[in-house]
């Protein structure tokens, strides 16, 4: 089974539809099996580079043991594509790296790598052709300087190079923001797991990091988690609740907020449960969906979406029924989602995994941050909840 990465006018739409894959790496499943190999997370750092810059992954895993020797890495650094649409590796080769010794918790399984991106992969990437004017609409026409338009790639994409260890002209830097979305590439990296589960992730290469001080030019950064908990919230078979106005009762169970700190979460009758988290630093966003004739590009903010995963204590859960086990409805990946506690005492230990990726529709090829966090907890279950599921 093939796990993609996650780890974007009317072409905005194209744009959208490559966007969505950043979801993909975990499998539709929650629930995280042992002896079953899992992708958590691919988290790079940092969450886009420049030609010839270092980069860090951290592929974490769960389910199975992996050891750094279990995996293969190639990548492609020609992939075909266009103005709006991503496509197939048409060349993979061997990644060269540096293995790094490295965990991220004891629950799963990390493999840590450091590469380069090749100096030249954007001159040598199909995703910008040698007539670079000839992939731009012509709405866009309008925003980039006539002796640029003039310019092959190559010798648009030295003047990038010759720019960018230098002030950049006041009459140039209104249209930089448009040029880094236009010079943008993506590689794919392979990574064969234990010869069982290929592992596929897309990476945005662009020289925004240059430029980051030019107005509008936006560098994306991985999000940050500040907590994660439990809603115990009064009435059965809610969908939603509403803090202002129902009763609950929280159980942090990791927080970067003041508030206690617990691992218990206390099971009774006449309740609904809902896991939530909260994620930071949303990065701005310079917006392509309005360039037209008439309106300017806007700024505008990223969405942040969730996904969430566990697992239980082998040993608890060996004559316990499928259907008797914790479930999340996570199909929205909201910050906010419904938990089925279990039905059966005997399963008392859990561990919560929550990933948490960035997402903006329209911004060409935009780098994709994600996070993740882990979690454990206890079941505690009341004696009213314990006679209501028996007598079912």
């Amino acid at each position: 089974m093939k796990q993609k990465a996650k780890s974007g006018l009317a072409y905005i739409v194209g744009w959208c539809l490559l966007m969505v894959s950043c979801a993909e790496f975990p499998t539709d499943f929650n629930w995280v099996e042992s002896g079953k190999i899992r992708v958590l997370d691919f988290i790079y750092e940092p969450t886009e580079a420049a030609p010839g810059d270092t980069v860090t992954l951290l592929a974490v895993f769960a389910g199975d043991s992996i050891a750094p020797t279990d995996v293969i890495w190639n990548v492609s650094y020609k992939l075909s594509g266009t103005l709006t649409s991503l496509g197939n590796a048409d060349s993979v080769v061997p990644l060269i790296y540096e293995q790094l010794d490295t965990s991220f918790s004891e629950n799963t399984f990390t493999v840590g790598i450091r590469f380069q991106i090749p100096p030249d992969v954007m001159k040598e990437s199909d995703m910008i052709p040698e007539d670079w004017v000839s992939f731009i609409p012509e709405d866009y026409i309008q925003y980039i300087p006539p002796e640029f338009l003039a310019m092959t790639k190559t010798d648009f994409i030295n003047l990038i190079e010759t720019f960018k260890n230098e002030q950049i002209p006041d009459d140039i830097a209104p249209f930089i923001p448009i040029i880094m979305q236009m010079m943008t590439i993506k590689i794919r990296f392979f990574a064969d797991v234990k010869g069982k589960l290929p592992v596929e992730s897309d990476y945005t290469v662009r020289y925004n990091r240059y430029f980051a001080d030019v107005p509008k030019v936006g560098l994306n950064t991985n999000p940050a988690i500040h907590w994660i908990g439990v809603y115990k919230v009064k009435g059965e078979n809610l969908q939603s609740f509403d803090k202002a106005t129902d009763t609950y009762e929280f159980f942090r169970l990791y927080g970067s907020e003041e508030g206690t700190v617990s691992d218990t979460i206390v099971v009774d009758k006449g309740y609904t449960y809902f896991v939530a988290a909260e994620s930071g630093n949303f990065d701005s966003v310079y917006s392509l969906i309005s360039m037209d004739t008439t309106q300017p590009p806007k700024d505008s903010i990223e969405t942040h979406f969730f996904g969430w995963f566990f697992q239980y204590n082998e040993n608890e859960i060996a004559n316990v029924a499928p259907y008797d086990l914790m479930d999340i409805a996570s199909a929205t990946g909201g910050d906010v989602e419904i938990l089925y506690p279990p039905k059966d005492k005997r399963v008392k230990t859990f561990t919560l995994w929550t990933q948490c990726y960035d997402y903006y529709l329209s911004e060409r090829y935009r780098p994709t941050g994600s996070s993740l966090k882990e979690v454990s907890g206890v079941f505690r279950y009341t004696d009213a909840y314990i006679k209501l599921v028996n007598d079912k």
